[in-house]
């Protein structure tokens, strides 16, 4: 039985040898002092793969801009014929529910063109009655004062809209009916803008100055036939009447100035004062008339006529402008849309004045500026320049002022 147990532990001892894993073989190590052997050569190192390429991405074309919505119009509103206007303005306008209106025209001018607008908006407007040295003086002092009591001015003087922008007592508004405007007739940057023009011309007493007696130019007023007999305005107080003086003086020389002197020039302060000393015969003959407004009288009957020169005619313009800081902003802006709308420009045509808007339309007798010869006009910079040396050597004749 041991003998059995024996053997079959051998024969399981034998099958377990077979079964395992050859042992590598040990390297035999060199003997003391011989050369080690040779290294085995390096694997050469394998051959960089080259980076594969990425197809080319064909380019993309450039998107176009996204195009911007188109903003709606602005809503328009026709308060009659000749006016259409912005609704939000109107609105807004409504709202403040007054302007203040400084103007230059005769009074009753004034009042309608006032009246016309407060008809049409419901908004209340306080005009007042200036000539252009007084309307200048009182925004001046106003300023200074920190006061702000007036919307929209309105008066002749390039001069004095040269100061008026300069010293920013306006802002630059452009009105739609503006627009159409001769470039001569408005500054380039939108301050003010010709209200109406007007020619500078001789007015008479036609009943009193006939034939031969009847001047025809203003050069002939120095004729000492005419003493006791001629009137003008101050150029301290009339804006196109410091026109006149500097175009006449750079045309005749202070000679002609002093010759009116010894032939007793009468002179008042505006020149709508000539009107009626015309038509009186308190003075039969005046200097530098605004045209239309003796054209006007004309019409109604008045006996007074005018006569446009034959060497040379003074023409001027009168503005209008938005006061800055007015204390009614968008009823300003919307009453010099008003001045400046046909409708506004046809009442002024209606009166005889020549005006600056390319559709307005003329009554029969009214020359248009293109039948009057030979103008004289100036820029700005020019009145600027030369109105004070004018202005002074003027009262220093005549005084006043």
């Amino acid at each position: 039985m041991k003998v059995v147990v024996v053997h079959a532990l051998v024969v399981l001892g034998l099958l377990a040898a077979a079964c395992a894993p050859a042992q590598p073989a040990q390297e035999a190590k060199p003997a003391a002092g011989a050369a080690p052997p040779a290294a085995a050569p390096a694997a050469p190192a394998p051959a960089a793969k080259p980076a594969a390429e990425k197809p080319a991405v064909p380019a993309q074309p450039a998107k176009p801009a996204a195009e911007k919505p188109a903003q709606p119009a602005a809503k328009k509103v026709q308060l009659t014929s000749g006016w259409e206007v912005d609704e939000a303005l109107l609105q807004a306008a409504k709202r403040e529910g007054k302007v203040a209106y400084w103007g230059s025209l005769r009074e009753p001018e004034v009042k309608e063109i006032a009246k016309a607008f407060q008809d049409l908006t419901g908004i209340t407007v306080e005009s007042t009655r200036l000539s252009a040295g007084p309307q200048f003086t009182r925004i001046s002092k106003e300023r200074e004062a920190k006061l702000y009591t007036v919307d929209v001015v309105q008066h002749g003087g390039l001069g004095f809209w040269k100061l008026h922008k300069e010293r920013k007592y306006v802002i630059p508004y452009m009105p739609e009916g503006a627009k159409k405007y001769d470039a001569r007739y408005r500054d380039k940057d939108g301050y003010f803008l010709a209200f109406y023009i007007q020619a500078n011309s001789l007015g008479y007493n036609s009943k009193l100055i006939t034939g031969a007696d009847v001047p025809k130019s203003y050069k002939d007023l120095a004729d000492p036939k005419y003493k006791d007999k001629v009137a003008t305005s101050h150029p301290k107080h009339s804006g196109t009447g410091g026109e006149l003086v500097i175009q006449l003086s750079e045309l005749y020389g202070w000679s002609y100035y002093e010759k009116l002197k010894q032939n007793k020039l009468f002179i008042v302060r505006s020149q709508f004062e000539l009107n009626p000393m015309a038509t009186s015969g308190e003075r039969p003959i005046s200097l530098g008339v605004v045209d239309s407004s003796f054209l006007d009288d004309k019409a109604a009957g008045k006996p007074v006529d005018i006569v446009y020169a034959e060497d040379a005619n003074s023409i001027s313009w009168v503005a209008s402008g938005v006061a800055a800081d007015a204390p009614h902003p968008n009823a300003a802006k919307l009453f010099q849309e008003w001045l400046h709308s046909v409708a506004a420009q046809n009442k002024l045509t209606a009166w005889r004045y020549l005006v600056p808007h390319p559709d307005a339309t003329y009554p029969a007798g009214r020359p248009p500026l293109s039948a009057i010869k030979n103008p004289m006009t100036l820029t700005a910079d020019e009145v600027e320049k030369k109105l004070e040396p004018a202005q002074e050597r003027f009262t220093d004749l005549f005084g006043g002022g």
